[in-house]
Protein backbone atom coordinates (compact mmCIF):
# COMPACT_ATOMS: atom_id res chain seq x y z
CA UNK A 1 0.00 0.00 0.00
CA UNK A 2 2.74 2.66 0.79
CA UNK A 3 4.10 2.32 -3.08
CA UNK A 4 0.60 3.06 -4.42
CA UNK A 5 1.22 6.88 -5.51
CA UNK A 6 -2.85 7.47 -4.84
CA UNK A 7 -4.84 7.52 -1.85
CA UNK A 8 -6.11 5.16 -0.42
CA UNK A 9 -9.58 4.13 1.83
CA UNK A 10 -10.51 1.56 3.66
CA UNK A 11 -14.07 1.62 4.82
CA UNK A 12 -17.09 0.60 6.62
CA UNK A 13 -20.86 0.76 4.85
CA UNK A 14 -21.34 2.95 7.71
CA UNK A 15 -18.72 5.10 7.36
CA UNK A 16 -16.07 3.85 9.18
CA UNK A 17 -12.68 4.95 8.23
CA UNK A 18 -10.52 1.87 8.71
CA UNK A 19 -7.69 3.10 7.14
CA UNK A 20 -6.81 6.22 5.33
CA UNK A 21 -3.35 7.05 3.21
CA UNK A 22 -3.03 10.17 1.39
CA UNK A 23 -2.16 10.91 -2.00
CA UNK A 24 1.37 11.40 -2.79
CA UNK A 25 0.86 14.92 -4.29
CA UNK A 26 -0.04 19.12 -3.92
CA UNK A 27 -3.92 17.88 -3.73
CA UNK A 28 -4.53 16.26 -0.03
CA UNK A 29 -7.76 14.42 -0.06
CA UNK A 30 -7.45 12.60 3.45
CA UNK A 31 -5.57 13.29 6.51
CA UNK A 32 -4.21 10.10 8.24
CA UNK A 33 -4.33 8.99 11.43
CA UNK A 34 -1.97 9.50 14.20
CA UNK A 35 -1.02 9.13 17.69
CA UNK A 36 -4.89 9.58 19.34
CA UNK A 37 -5.91 11.47 16.10
CA UNK A 38 -8.26 9.52 13.55
CA UNK A 39 -8.13 9.67 10.16
CA UNK A 40 -9.67 13.34 8.76
CA UNK A 41 -11.89 12.29 5.94
CA UNK A 42 -14.04 15.26 4.46
CA UNK A 43 -17.46 14.76 3.27
CA UNK A 44 -16.25 16.26 -0.02
CA UNK A 45 -14.51 13.07 -0.55
CA UNK A 46 -16.04 10.39 2.09
CA UNK A 47 -19.98 10.97 -0.01
CA UNK A 48 -18.71 9.94 -3.42
CA UNK A 49 -16.37 7.00 -1.77
CA UNK A 50 -19.32 5.40 0.11
CA UNK A 51 -21.65 5.81 -3.18
CA UNK A 52 -19.14 3.81 -5.13
CA UNK A 53 -18.38 1.24 -2.39
CA UNK A 54 -22.01 0.58 -2.03
CA UNK A 55 -22.00 -0.07 -5.85
CA UNK A 56 -18.79 -2.32 -5.74
CA UNK A 57 -20.60 -4.37 -3.01
CA UNK A 58 -23.96 -4.97 -4.48
CA UNK A 59 -22.17 -5.75 -7.77
CA UNK A 60 -19.51 -7.97 -5.77
CA UNK A 61 -16.79 -6.00 -8.31
CA UNK A 62 -14.66 -3.55 -9.11
CA UNK A 63 -16.14 -0.50 -10.34
CA UNK A 64 -14.73 3.00 -11.21
CA UNK A 65 -15.70 6.50 -11.55
CA UNK A 66 -14.66 9.96 -12.23
CA UNK A 67 -16.00 13.57 -10.49
CA UNK A 68 -15.18 16.71 -9.45
CA UNK A 69 -14.82 17.61 -5.68
CA UNK A 70 -13.60 20.67 -4.19
CA UNK A 71 -10.68 20.59 -2.04
CA UNK A 72 -9.67 23.93 0.17
CA UNK A 73 -11.22 26.01 -2.62
CA UNK A 74 -9.52 24.15 -5.06
CA UNK A 75 -11.36 21.92 -7.94
CA UNK A 76 -10.19 18.97 -9.03
CA UNK A 77 -11.06 16.35 -11.05
CA UNK A 78 -10.50 12.50 -9.11
CA UNK A 79 -11.14 9.46 -10.76
CA UNK A 80 -12.41 6.72 -7.93
CA UNK A 81 -11.44 3.21 -8.09
CA UNK A 82 -13.20 1.02 -5.53
CA UNK A 83 -13.48 -3.04 -4.45
CA UNK A 84 -15.01 -5.31 -1.95
CA UNK A 85 -13.03 -5.98 1.29
CA UNK A 86 -15.11 -7.59 3.29
CA UNK A 87 -19.11 -8.32 3.93
CA UNK A 88 -19.90 -4.96 5.19
CA UNK A 89 -15.86 -3.27 3.57
CA UNK A 90 -14.40 -1.74 0.74
CA UNK A 91 -10.79 0.14 -0.51
CA UNK A 92 -11.27 3.01 -2.42
CA UNK A 93 -8.11 3.96 -4.45
CA UNK A 94 -8.21 7.79 -5.77
CA UNK A 95 -6.04 9.38 -7.96
CA UNK A 96 -6.07 13.11 -9.12
CA UNK A 97 -6.56 13.20 -12.84
CA UNK A 98 -7.27 16.92 -13.07
CA UNK A 99 -3.86 17.81 -15.63
CA UNK A 100 -4.82 14.71 -17.61
CA UNK A 101 -8.39 15.94 -17.89
CA UNK A 102 -7.10 19.33 -18.72
CA UNK A 103 -4.74 17.58 -21.35
CA UNK A 104 -7.74 16.03 -22.79
CA UNK A 105 -9.61 18.89 -22.95
CA UNK A 106 -7.06 20.99 -24.85
CA UNK A 107 -6.70 18.12 -27.27
CA UNK A 108 -10.13 17.65 -28.09
CA UNK A 109 -10.45 21.33 -28.47
CA UNK A 110 -7.12 21.22 -31.31
CA UNK A 111 -9.07 18.46 -32.77
CA UNK A 112 -12.49 20.31 -33.22
CA UNK A 113 -10.45 23.30 -34.18
CA UNK A 114 -8.79 21.24 -36.69
CA UNK A 115 -12.06 19.77 -38.05
CA UNK A 116 -13.65 22.88 -38.80
CA UNK A 117 -10.53 24.29 -40.14
CA UNK A 118 -10.50 21.38 -42.61
CA UNK A 119 -14.34 21.84 -43.00
CA UNK A 120 -13.83 25.72 -43.89
CA UNK A 121 -11.36 24.27 -46.45
CA UNK A 122 -13.15 21.78 -48.09
CA UNK A 123 -15.83 24.17 -48.63
CA UNK A 124 -13.57 27.08 -50.12
CA UNK A 125 -11.99 24.55 -52.45
CA UNK A 126 -15.87 23.77 -53.62
CA UNK A 127 -16.59 26.99 -53.72
CA UNK A 128 -13.85 28.73 -55.52
CA UNK A 129 -14.04 25.57 -57.66
CA UNK A 130 -17.44 26.51 -58.83
CA UNK A 131 -16.87 29.50 -59.12
CA UNK A 132 -13.96 29.78 -61.43
CA UNK A 133 -16.58 28.13 -64.11
CA UNK A 134 -18.47 31.28 -64.58
CA UNK A 135 -15.65 33.95 -65.36
CA UNK A 136 -13.75 31.11 -67.32
CA UNK A 137 -16.79 30.15 -69.45
CA UNK A 138 -17.54 33.88 -69.99
CA UNK A 139 -13.44 34.41 -71.67
CA UNK A 140 -13.97 31.17 -73.68
CA UNK A 141 -17.05 31.90 -74.90
CA UNK A 142 -15.86 35.46 -75.74
CA UNK A 143 -13.06 33.89 -76.90
CA UNK A 144 -15.02 31.48 -79.37
CA UNK A 145 -17.16 34.58 -80.86
CA UNK A 146 -14.11 36.72 -81.51
CA UNK A 147 -12.57 33.90 -83.20
CA UNK A 148 -15.14 32.67 -85.66
CA UNK A 149 -16.69 35.88 -85.92
CA UNK A 150 -14.00 38.85 -85.79
CA UNK A 151 -14.45 40.35 -89.16
CA UNK A 152 -18.03 40.37 -88.79
CA UNK A 153 -18.12 42.14 -85.40
CA UNK A 154 -18.29 46.07 -85.04
CA UNK A 155 -15.45 47.44 -83.27
CA UNK A 156 -17.90 48.43 -80.26
CA UNK A 157 -18.63 44.76 -79.96
CA UNK A 158 -14.94 43.64 -80.12
CA UNK A 159 -14.24 46.10 -77.03
CA UNK A 160 -16.73 44.53 -75.15
CA UNK A 161 -15.79 41.29 -75.88
CA UNK A 162 -12.01 42.51 -75.01
CA UNK A 163 -13.23 43.87 -71.74
CA UNK A 164 -15.62 41.24 -70.94
CA UNK A 165 -12.30 38.98 -71.07
CA UNK A 166 -9.94 41.17 -69.12
CA UNK A 167 -12.85 41.22 -66.57
CA UNK A 168 -12.99 37.47 -66.18
CA UNK A 169 -8.95 37.12 -66.15
CA UNK A 170 -8.99 39.69 -63.29
CA UNK A 171 -11.92 37.49 -61.34
CA UNK A 172 -10.01 34.46 -61.58
CA UNK A 173 -6.85 36.06 -60.61
CA UNK A 174 -8.03 37.47 -57.58
CA UNK A 175 -9.66 34.08 -56.55
CA UNK A 176 -6.18 32.36 -56.81
CA UNK A 177 -4.65 35.60 -54.95
CA UNK A 178 -7.35 34.75 -51.66
CA UNK A 179 -6.19 31.10 -52.22
CA UNK A 180 -2.73 31.58 -52.04
CA UNK A 181 -3.49 34.17 -49.10
CA UNK A 182 -5.51 31.32 -47.29
CA UNK A 183 -2.18 28.99 -47.88
CA UNK A 184 0.16 31.77 -46.04
CA UNK A 185 -2.08 32.43 -43.36
CA UNK A 186 -1.95 28.07 -42.48
CA UNK A 187 1.59 27.84 -42.91
CA UNK A 188 2.24 31.00 -40.36
CA UNK A 189 3.83 33.17 -43.54
CA UNK A 190 1.16 36.15 -43.54
CA UNK A 191 2.87 39.70 -43.05
CA UNK A 192 1.35 42.49 -42.72
CA UNK A 193 2.59 46.22 -44.02
CA UNK A 194 0.84 49.20 -42.18
CA UNK A 195 -0.28 52.49 -44.13
CA UNK A 196 -2.08 55.11 -43.78
CA UNK A 197 -5.52 54.39 -45.61
CA UNK A 198 -8.50 56.66 -46.23
CA UNK A 199 -10.91 54.21 -45.10
CA UNK A 200 -14.53 55.78 -46.40
CA UNK A 201 -12.46 56.40 -49.85
CA UNK A 202 -11.07 52.86 -49.74
CA UNK A 203 -14.28 51.05 -48.52
CA UNK A 204 -16.59 53.16 -51.00
CA UNK A 205 -14.30 52.03 -53.96
CA UNK A 206 -14.49 48.46 -52.84
CA UNK A 207 -18.80 48.71 -52.64
CA UNK A 208 -18.43 49.91 -56.16
CA UNK A 209 -16.47 47.22 -57.26
CA UNK A 210 -18.59 44.86 -56.08
CA UNK A 211 -21.63 46.69 -57.47
CA UNK A 212 -20.08 46.29 -61.13
CA UNK A 213 -19.40 42.90 -60.71
CA UNK A 214 -23.23 42.37 -59.73
CA UNK A 215 -24.45 43.59 -62.57
CA UNK A 216 -27.64 45.26 -60.40
CA UNK A 217 -28.60 42.10 -59.06
CA UNK A 218 -28.54 44.00 -55.32
CA UNK A 219 -28.93 46.95 -54.00
CA UNK A 220 -25.92 48.36 -52.07
CA UNK A 221 -25.62 50.88 -49.20
CA UNK A 222 -22.64 52.30 -47.94
CA UNK A 223 -22.94 54.02 -44.54
CA UNK A 224 -20.09 55.92 -43.00
CA UNK A 225 -19.38 58.13 -39.72
CA UNK A 226 -16.32 59.39 -37.72
CA UNK A 227 -12.96 59.90 -39.27
CA UNK A 228 -11.16 57.49 -41.61
CA UNK A 229 -8.20 59.00 -42.41
CA UNK A 230 -5.11 58.08 -41.93
CA UNK A 231 -6.39 54.82 -41.25
CA UNK A 232 -3.43 52.22 -39.80
CA UNK A 233 -3.99 48.83 -42.11
CA UNK A 234 -2.64 46.41 -45.07
CA UNK A 235 -4.97 47.51 -47.51
CA UNK A 236 -4.10 43.83 -49.22
CA UNK A 237 -5.44 42.07 -46.31
CA UNK A 238 -8.30 44.19 -45.99
CA UNK A 239 -9.10 43.97 -49.90
CA UNK A 240 -9.50 40.21 -48.92
CA UNK A 241 -11.33 40.86 -45.62
CA UNK A 242 -14.01 42.96 -46.96
CA UNK A 243 -14.92 41.93 -50.33
CA UNK A 244 -14.80 38.18 -48.69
Amino acid sequence: LHAIPDMVLRLRTDGTVLYAQPARGPVVLVTPAGPGVAAQVGPEVMVPCLQLGQRALADDATVTTETELLVDGVEVTVELRAAPSGSEEFVVFARDITARKRLEAEASAMLEKERQVSEMKTRFISVTSHEFRTPMAAAMGSVELLHNHYDLMTPAKREELFVRIDRSMHRMTRMLDEILTLSRIDAGRITKELGAVDLRLYVQSLVDEVRLGDRDEHRFTFAFEGDGVNFPSDTNLLHHILTN
